[in-house]
C-alpha cells in the first residue's frame, strides 16, 4: 500500500478559497490539512506579528506528520519578506519536521521556472500593498510591468470568477512575458487553462503556484495539465 501524502496549509481566517481549490485539485492524491491564523498585517510594522501567528498556526498541523507545509498569504511575503521568507519556512520546519514554503517564494519560484522576467499583475490589493508587491517582485530580479486591479467590497473570495476573468483580460501586457494573479484569497485554478490559451502567455496565481510548490516538497509529480503550464511541464525550482 502506497504512503499517504499529506500537506499542511496555514492561511488568514477569513479565506474561503484554499480549502475548497486545493482538496478538488488534489483529489486522490494527497490529503490537505488546513489551520487558520488571525494575526494579520495591515501594515509592514505588523509582518512579525502575523508570521508569529502562523508558526503557531503550522505548529497545530504537526500531529498530522505533513510532508510539507505552505503559509498561504501572500501579503505577509509582500510586507515581511525577512519574517516570511527568510525566517518562516526554517522555523516552520523545525517545529513540524517537514519543508516548508510561503505564498510569495511559490509565486516567485514559478514565474522564474517558467522563465519569466516581465510580469503584469492582477490584484485586488489596496495602493499600499500594490507597492509593497511590486518592489517585492523587484527585489527578486522580476519586473512588475503592471500592478492593478479593482479593490472588493468584501472578502477576496466572494469576488465572482468573471470578475476575475475580466480583470485579467483588461490588465496592460504589452512587454509582459506572464501574468501573475496575486492574493490566495481569489478563485482562479478553474480560469488559468482558459486565459493562457486566450492572451498567449504563461498565467500563474497565488493559489496555483503555491499548489505546484507543495508537490514538490512532497515528492510528487507536478502533473495537473488543466490547471496552466506550470503544473504541465516538468519544471524545476531554485530552491
Amino acid at each position: 500500500m502506497d504512503a499517504i501524502v499529506r500537506f499542511g496549509v496555514v492561511l488568514p481566517a477569513a479565506n474561503t478559497t484554499v480549502e475548497t481549490e486545493f482538496s478538488a485539485a488534489l483529489r486522490g492524491r494527497a490529503t490537505v490539512h488546513f489551520q487558520r491564523f488571525t494575526s494579520l498585517a495591515p501594515t509592514p510594522e505588523h509582518a512579525g506579528t502575523s508570521a508569529a501567528g502562523a508558526l503557531e498556526a503550522a505548529r497545530v498541523l504537526r500531529g498530522a506528520r505533513v510532508s510539507a507545509l505552505a503559509v498561504a498569504y501572500a501579503t505577509g511575503s509582500y510586507f515581511g519578506p525577512r519574517e516570511y521568507d527568510d525566517e518562516l519556512p526554517r522555523r516552520i520546519a523545525d517545529a513540524c519536521g517537514a519543508p516548508a514554503t510561503t505564498a510569495g517564494l511559490a509565486m516567485v519560484d514559478a514565474l522564474r521556472a517558467l522563465g519569466a522576467t516581465r510580469v503584469a499583475v492582477v490584484s485586488p490589493y489596496s495602493a499600499l500593498v500594490n507597492e509593497h508587491c511590486g518592489a517585492y517582485l523587484a527585489a527578486h530580479g522580476l519586473e512588475p510591468i503592471v500592478v492593478a486591479g479593482a479593490v472588493p467590497p468584501g472578502p477576496a473570495g466572494e469576488v465572482p470568477v468573471d470578475d476575475v476573468r475580466r480583470m485579467v483580460r483588461e490588465l496592460p501586457k504589452a512587454r509582459a512575458e506572464a501574468v501573475l494573479i496575486s492574493c490566495t484569497g481569489l478563485r482562479t485554478l478553474s480560469l488559468i487553462g482558459e486565459l493562457e490559451a486566450e492572451i498567449g502567455m504563461p498565467v500563474v496565481s497565488s493559489n496555483q503556484a503555491t499548489l505546484w510548490r507543495l508537490l514538490q516538497l512532497g515528492k510528487l509529480p507536478a502533473a495537473l495539465p488543466s490547471l496552466g503550464r506550470l503544473l504541465d511541464d516538468a519544471l524545476e525550482t531554485s530552491r
